[in-house]
């Protein structure tokens, strides 16, 4: 009887035992848990501007790289002298061309007018202002330029190319009032110039629409 009852008070002893464990697990548990949540919150927050920075890392690192290829497209290239270069030599070049009145003049003027304004451009501007000829007489297409003004359109890195626009007030000679034309008109050019190898292209003409004109008339 007494090693059976020493059997039951040991049973009790180990359910009473276990129970605690039982219970200071679950305490343990409990109290460790948000914890863990909070570390693992705070990993998470670590990562995520571990992120932000490499990402902004690399943006920086981008445009760094493009800016360094930029410089490297545009070296020697200074766009203020070309553009200054060019708007002296178009001015004067159309100026030339929309004063040319006789065949002596055109012939004397037509070498300069085509270094200053190029080949490609120079034989466009004299289809519209040189002088016809009919029977061994000059008939002159223009009188002379008012204003001759000149502007650049954005740089286009990747092709080199500048885009270029001439707009230019001109007189007509006296003779055309009796056709109806506005004696003063108004051309305007454009064309993309290679910064690099000076070459002209896309070359367009327009002629404006002018009161008492005739209309507008575009030609490439």
């Amino acid at each position: 009887m007494v090693v059976k009852k020493g059997r039951v008070l040991v049973k009790r002893a180990m359910i009473v035992i276990l129970g605690i464990l039982n219970l200071c697990a679950l305490v343990f548990a409990i109290t460790q848990y948000p914890k863990g949540i909070s570390n693992n919150q705070k990993l998470i927050e670590v990562n995520k501007a571990k992120i932000k920075a490499y990402q902004k890392q690399g943006k920086e690192l981008k445009v760094s790289d493009y800016g360094k290829e930029l410089e490297k497209q545009v070296a020697g290239i200074n766009l203020d002298t070309i553009q200054g270069d060019l708007r002296k030599k178009l001015t004067d070049g159309f100026n030339e061309a929309y004063s040319t009145q006789t065949k002596e003049d055109f012939n004397k003027n037509a070498n300069n007018t085509r270094n200053l304004l190029g080949a490609s451009l120079a034989g466009t501007v004299f289809n519209n202002t040189a002088p016809t000829f009919s029977e061994g007489k000059a008939y002159p297409k223009v009188e002379k330029a008012n204003q001759v003004i000149v502007s650049f359109g954005k740089y286009d890195v990747d092709k080199a190319t500048l885009p270029v626009m001439v707009m230019v007030d001109y007189k007509l000679p006296d003779g055309f009032s009796k056709e109806g034309f506005n004696l003063n008109q108004k051309a305007l050019y454009t064309f993309d110039y290679n910064v690099k190898n000076k070459i002209q292209s896309d070359i367009r003409y327009q002629s404006l629409v002018v009161e008492g004109g005739t209309g507008s008339h575009e030609h490439e």
